[in-house]
């Protein structure tokens, strides 16, 4: 190594910075043994300038000893450095002086999406969201004059477009005239904090849209938010209201008070009453509802209370209470005068049901004779013209009970008295009895008249009676407004459920139909399809008015379906309860068989009428005793009891109003001797309104008949009830015989 004026050469100082650390020190050594051997060889005179050489030489070995451990260490770690800088989870950086990065690692060219040579060739402030770039020039610019940075957040702009938030610390070695930085990815956080963020403003906006004042206080009873409507119902900004007590702002603080402390007891108040006062004196009536809130651990955080203005409702009301004794006393004076208008309501229906009902027995009685001398005239020799005349008379008569009874049921139906008389049938036989009706009216203008039933189950329960009515009315008009061709009548069923069936009834005509608009208003009560059809076919216009209220009583519905020149159907329907087979007795007879029967059956049986007009009397005394029964006649009620009491009577057929004593009196008398059940007692009357029934089957009555009924009706009825009796006497018999 050469050395000069004491010191090593520059050849051997470079020599040592690169050598390692053990050949420093060697030389070190060295340098040492060489300086004491030219130490001893030396002047004196030199001694003194030689020794500071000699140190000075010593101290420059061992700064290049440090730096070459230094160096030698260094290298030893550079490889775990290596590893820390590229595995570590943080984004790590070393920027250079002009803005480039000097190295990255993974995370960080993971996070971005760039290569890493991608990083490294441009300035890193491309990489900055240009919002934030000059916020980052400004904070690096602080970096270089302090040295470090505490925390700094940016975005960066990644390859895919998508921005990534960064939180940075930066120190700068200003030896090496480098940055240090290392970053952690907090995009997330920031999502949520910007998610957080937006809740809080939508959550802000519905509460001051909100007309209701709401506020949240703290556990002391401090406000701590408002909303717009507390600041407009209190006459108070913000500012002045949170911190504030809450209960310094109503009429009654105290009663404030109370009501807070009972939201802490119970968890809530609903509907508190309470009044604010505005600083300009207004008085605000308000019914509160709060509810206590929580943090995470449960505690009690304070109070969300929300206020809803019912001062318009009090007021109001309290006007309603001032009013209320005027309303009270001019209610009692209204009430007084509609009691003395319902009494003279309730009277006059009164007075209006008895006149129908007057008028109604009056008209039937002499049409009920008018009919009965008929049909006694018809089994005398008549000749043709006779005959002719009889069947004009006839007809004019039944005339005039379908009207009479079309009539009495509408007003039935309206009055919602009209009572469905329900029992066992058979729909087939109903429909095929209608058929047999008019049979000879369908025959006299040459048309088909046919009957159909169709998957109808055996035995049903409903009014027969009313569905005979309903499909008269269909098939009567049908054979009216039919030149020629055919009336069909249907039964067939709908629908049913294991309790019901409902049934539908048609009646299909070929005849002269009707259009649309006329089709609307046929089942409107006395309308008719033009003027001229009355005075051409005549009717009422109530027939079908009355089977579309029946059917709906009867819970179906009632149309029709029809086209000019071709003809129309005429449908009603009905749900009928399912019941169990009928007895064979209950099953309408074909016409002509009961009369039949009396003769057979119960030929000189002994019968009372107890009926007042006379010609009545003989009606009911020669249809009777033609059909082979023995029969009295009673004028009164009083007599009628007195010879069924003193007669062995099969049967009695009683009138309801007669002079003396009336049949229900007359029944009463009866029934004291002999109950229901021993000796029938059959009303045979013009009164034939529900209550009229009602009244008789109350007075111990069997059964009602009304005036004027066919002969037909009449045999039927003794029948009916001349037939228990008559299997009573023959079993009685029996036993006598068996007794014997």
């Amino acid at each position: 190594m050469a050395v000069a004026h004491g010191k090593p050469t520059a050849d051997a100082a470079s020599a040592l910075r690169g050598a390692p650390t053990w050949t420093g020190t060697a030389a070190a050594v060295a340098l040492l043994a060489v300086g004491g051997a030219g130490l001893a060889t030396l002047p004196a005179t030199l001694s003194a300038a030689w020794l500071g050489a000699w140190l000075g030489l010593v101290a420059l070995a061992a700064a290049l000893a440090w730096r070459l451990r230094t160096v030698h260490r260094a290298t030893e770690t550079r490889g775990d450095y290596g590893k820390f800088f590229n595995n570590a989870s943080d984004l790590m950086g070393i920027a250079e002086p002009n803005g480039s990065f000097k190295s990255v690692n993974r995370a960080f060219v993971e996070a971005l999406g760039y290569s890493e040579a991608e990083l490294l060739t441009k300035p890193f402030i491309e990489f900055v969201h240009p919002d934030d770039r000059q916020a980052t020039v400004d904070e690096m610019q602080r970096q270089l004059r302090i040295g470090y940075t505490a925390a700094f957040e940016n975005r960066y702009l990644c390859k895919d477009g998508s921005v990534r938030w960064l939180l940075w610390h930066a120190t700068v070695n200003r030896e090496e005239g480098v940055t240090y930085a290392v970053a952690r990815d907090i995009t997330a956080r920031k999502q949520g904090e910007q998610a957080l963020q937006q809740a809080a403003r939508y959550a802000r906006s519905l509460i001051e849209a909100s007309l209701d004042p709401l506020v949240t206080i703290s556990p002391e009873g401090r406000i701590t938010d408002v909303n717009r409507a507390t600041e407009e119902v209190t006459g108070r900004t913000r500012t002045e209201l949170v911190g504030s007590d809450f209960c310094d702002y109503f009429t009654e603080p105290e009663r404030a008070r109370q009501g807070y402390r009972q939201v802490f007891s119970h968890g809530r108040v609903v509907d508190y009453p309470l009044a604010i006062l505005h600083t300009n004196g207004t008085v605000t009536n308000v019914l509160y509802n709060a509810v206590v809130y929580r943090n995470e651990r449960g505690e009690v955080e304070g109070v969300f209370a929300a206020a809803r203005d019912v001062t318009e409702r009090l007021r109001v009301e309290a006007e309603l209470a001032r009013h209320r004794f005027h309303l009270e006393e001019m209610v009692r004076d209204r009430t007084a005068e509609l009691l003395h208008a319902k009494e003279a309501a309730e009277a006059a229906n009164v007075a209006k049901s008895t006149f129908l009902a007057n008028m109604s027995h009056e008209i039937r009685t002499p049409l009920n004779a008018i009919l009965g001398m008929a049909h006694l005239i018809e089994r005398t020799p008549l000749t043709a013209e006779q005959r002719e005349r009889l069947i004009k008379l006839v007809a004019a008569g039944r005339h005039l009970t379908e009207l009479i009874n079309a009539i009495l049921d509408l007003s039935k139906i309206e009055a919602q008295k009209l009572v469905l008389n329900e029992g066992p049938m058979h729909v087939a036989a109903i429909a095929a009895n209608v058929a047999s009706m008019l049979q000879e009216s369908a025959r006299a203008k040459g048309l088909r008249l046919e009957v159909s039933s169709v998957d109808l189950p055996q035995t049903l329960v409903g009014d027969a009676t009313r569905i005979e009515q309903a499909l008269l009315n269909y098939v009567s008009n049908a054979i009216k407004f039919t030149e020629k061709g055919s009336v069909h009548i249907r039964a067939k069923l709908a629908r049913e459920t294991a309790d019901y069936a409902v049934v539908r009834f048609e009646v299909q005509d070929t005849g002269i139909g009707v259009d649309a608009a006329t089709a609307e208003r046929l089942f409107l009560p006395f309308y008719q399809a033009d003027s001229s059809m009355t005075r051409k076919f005549g009717g009422t216009g109530l027939g079908l008015a009355i089977t579309r209220r029946l059917a709906e009583l009867m819970g179906g519905e009632a149309g029709m379906t029809s086209q000019v020149g071709v003809g129309s159907t005429f449908w009603f329907t009905a749900q009928l309860k399912k019941g169990t087979d009928l007895a064979r007795d209950t099953v309408p007879a074909p016409r002509g068989q009961a009369e039949q029967r009396l003769r057979t059956e119960f030929l000189g049986t002994r019968v009372l009428v107890v009926e007042d007009d006379a010609v009545n009397q003989e009606v009911a005394r020669s249809m009777l005793r033609d059909a082979g029964l023995a029969v009295d006649v009673a004028s009164d009620g009083k007599a009628g009891a007195e010879l069924a009491m003193a007669g062995d009577y099969a049967l009695v057929l009683m009138d309801m109003q007669m002079p003396v004593m009336s049949g229900l009196e007359a029944t009463r008398l009866l029934r004291a001797k002999w109950p229901k059940g021993t000796l029938p007692v059959v009303a045979m009357t013009a009164n034939a309104f529900v209550e009229d029934r009602q009244q008789c089957i109350d007075a111990g009555m069997d059964d009602f008949v009304a005036k004027p009924f066919e002969p037909e009706q009449i045999f039927s009825t003794v029948v009916r009830w001349l037939g228990p009796r008559s299997q009573a006497q023959t079993s009685q018999a029996q036993t006598s015989q068996a007794q014997t």
